[in-house]
């Protein structure tokens, strides 16, 4: 009896049981559902979590081969260079386009099991992607408070697509380059991971989860509210969240939704991850990542290439690579005829690593780099051993039409205006962006503080962040190690206006050391100080406080006593002023002396600026806030749907904008646009003929 039990047990757990197979693509896989004859496993509600006790994504360093490199769900981080490029030796496919979308304001999908590839998702409504939900169904006169701008709640977005038999016996890469804000991926009906960080790239191995034929992946994305009521925000209850980047109703825009592209890459199962790059003295130092997922060891060669233009040579090695491991394989190469990178002469070139077993090329990856080097020397900041003074601008990653899913076009019209006026410097505040306007940067000469989303925490969510959750330590590592690469990229930013006390000094101090652990090139590490009384100034290799003299405190003339103050505390620093501004309403002129005009606003820039060039001997940069008037949910400008007007444009402009206003002749730019325009920078840079 005992014997038949077994029996009948074993035989009707193997009938649950179906191992499919087709050419590569292998699963066994529990029978919870049919499609043309395929058997899907379609996870437990209970397999999604809404909240974590730490952040999701497993970030950490691996010192490998002496190297440290980035980790996220147990796997070294990728590029993302590769987002519309595919790499020889691989498959890409972009996920951009029509996927099916709806809201989920009472949370029922995972209960009701949205994500299957068997639930019927014709109903819902076909959005395109990348793009923001603030925008469906949009019209500039919208009222605060109401549609889908201010929707806050679950969302899913479902999509499928096609696999043919070249992606079998690959190792293959779901990359999202920008979700906002927290969101759980699913394929073919399998949760597969969370990930938490509003413009943060992140890849997932999906391998397993796929299937030759049609696949389906599923997203839900969340985004937080910022208040309870946006219709009474006199009286209005902000939400808070301690575990999340902001933890509050920040002063921008939370565009949310899957923002920015989509795509799928398939290599071979050894591959190159990532490479690291130091250029500098006519010598290019090259680090490759490579990782084996395979289960069995490889033997390789590995070919490091500094690309063409630069003189060097290609160099090769041979390496063993054990099972489900890393190597970090490091190559210096000469490059004399390499020309610096700098503002003035952006020069540019693209390195290769190939993977090669025999003489069968089995994999590829380029990187865009230049040659130059950013230090600080004293009081000053050099580019190239020149010294240098950062002329710049905040910027938000926005446009009226596209949201934050701004298209190529889009990044030119707004990154040209800061070579229109004459700036050298760009400060992302306050989050990082899509790797197109880092390209830009590189091509055109525009140095770059790069930024991670720890924007006006409190204490409590400082402590939270560096005790418990670890997510602003995680940003400003993914930060480092996706952006390390370009030449435009000279000074991290921590964070923005934080409160000071508590585990103040610990958190800044936890972050810079990653960053330096990370950064092969050792860039300056700053961030933008609420005032210059910032406790941790001392762990800064450049100060940098945001100041408003004049505008929400005393006089502009105020301006100079505060900056010889901040120097005697630290004599021995440079020193930037990481936003200054002051509002206007364009197309409003008037006296210097008339608050809200464009002639006040620019005559309150060159107070602010001509003091800070005053005392260049220690200080290095002026970054004026902000090139565009942008949109905010922070809710003191509710009245303007959200506008707030301190920019060197207005909200609405775009190359269209600027065509129209001169053919009917009018000036799309503020006044504020040619002062800054004419404002000289103290130190001209010499590029060697």
């Amino acid at each position: 009896m005992e014997k038949l039990s077994l029996f009948l047990i074993l035989t009707l757990f193997l009938s649950s049981v179906v191992c499919t197979k087709s050419e590569g693509f292998t699963h066994s896989t529990e029978s919870s559902g049919a499609e043309n004859g395929y058997q899907y496993i379609i996870s437990s509600p209970e397999e999604t979590k809404n909240k974590f006790s730490v952040e999701p994504m497993g970030t950490q360093i691996k010192t490998i081969d002496g190297v440290n490199v980035v980790y996220q769900y147990d796997q070294p981080v990728p590029s993302f260079d590769t987002w519309e490029t595919k790499e020889e030796g691989r498959n890409h496919m972009t996920l951009n386009g029509e996927w099916y979308f709806t809201i989920d304001p009472e949370d029922k999908g995972v209960e009701e099991q949205w994500y299957s590839p068997l639930y019927d998702h014709s109903a819902w409504e076909k959005r395109p992607v990348p793009s923001c939900w603030d925008l469906y169904d949009y019209s500039p006169y919208h009222v605060w408070g109401e549609g889908y701008p201010f929707y806050d709640n679950y969302v899913w977005y479902v999509r499928t697509f096609e696999l043919d038999d070249s992606w079998s016996h690959q190792y293959v890469k779901l990359n999202f380059i920008a979700v906002n804000y927290r969101c759980w991926i699913y394929v073919n009906g399998q949760y597969v991971e969370a990930h938490e960080s509003g413009n943060t790239s992140f890849s997932l191995d999906i391998t397993k989860h796929l299937k030759e034929g049609t696949n389906t992946i599923a997203v839900r994305v969340y985004r937080r509210p910022d208040f309870h009521n946006y219709f009474d925000l006199e009286d209005a209850e902000r939400v808070w969240d301690l575990d999340d980047l902001p933890h509050a109703p920040a002063d921008y825009w939370p565009y949310a939704g899957i923002t920015k592209d989509v795509y799928l890459e398939g290599t071979d199962k050894i591959t190159v991850s990532k490479i690291l790059t130091n250029a500098k003295d006519h010598s290019l130092d090259m680090y490759a990542v490579i990782y084996n997922t395979d289960d069995r060891e490889r033997e390789i060669i590995v070919e490091f290439d500094p690309g063409s233009g630069t003189g060097g040579g290609r160099e090769q090695k041979n390496i063993t690579v054990e099972p489900n491991t890393t190597r970090v394989v490091r190559q210096t190469i000469a490059i004399p005829n390499a020309e610096e990178w700098s503002y003035a002469a952006p020069n540019i070139y693209r390195a290769f690593v190939r993977l090669y077993e025999g003489n069968a090329l089995i994999d590829s990856l380029s990187v865009i780099y230049g040659m130059r080097e950013f230090r600080v020397d004293g009081t000053r900041i050099l580019l190239n051993n020149q010294q240098v003074f950062l002329k710049g601008t905040n910027w938000h990653e926005e446009t009226e039409k596209s949201g934050r899913s701004m298209t190529k076009e889009e990044y030119e019209t707004e990154l040209g205006l800061v070579k229109e006026m004459n700036m050298n410097f760009i400060r992302n505040s306050h989050y990082n962006r899509h790797p197109y306007a880092y390209e830009y940067a590189d091509r055109h000469g525009i140095m770059v503080m790069d930024e991670t989303e720890n924007m006006w925490l409190d204490q409590a969510a400082v402590s939270n962040q560096y005790r418990n959750y670890k997510l602003s330590r995680a940003a400003v590592m993914m930060t480092t190690w996706n952006n390390l690469n370009h030449p435009s990229v000279i000074i991290w930013s921590l964070n923005n206006e934080i409160s000071y006390g508590g585990d103040y000094n610990a958190w800044v101090k936890d972050m810079y050391d990653v960053t330096k652990a990370i950064d092969i090139q050792k860039r300056p590490v700053s961030w933008g100080a609420r005032d210059t009384n910032d406790t941790a100034f001392h762990y800064a290799d450049i100060i940098g406080f945001n100041e408003y003299a004049g505008f929400f405190w005393g006089t502009n003339e105020d301006l100079t006593g505060v900056l010889q103050d901040i120097h005697n505390k630290f004599p021995d620093k440079p020193i930037m002023i990481t936003e200054n501004g002051s509002w206007s309403v364009y197309g409003v002129t008037g006296s210097p002396n008339q608050g809200g005009s464009e002639h006040w606003q620019a005559a309150n820039f060159r107070s602010h600026y001509n003091q800070t060039i005053a005392h260049k001997d220690f200080m290095v940069g002026y970054t004026f806030w902000v090139l565009k008037d942008y949109k905010t949910r922070a809710g003191y400008n509710f009245d303007s749907i959200g506008i707030s007007t301190m920019g060197t444009v207005p909200w609405t402009y775009s190359k269209e904008f600027r065509d129209n206003a001169l053919k009917i002749g009018l000036d799309p730019h503020k006044v504020v646009y040619y002062a800054i325009q004419r404002a000289e920078n103290p130190y001209e840079y010499i590029v060697d003929e």
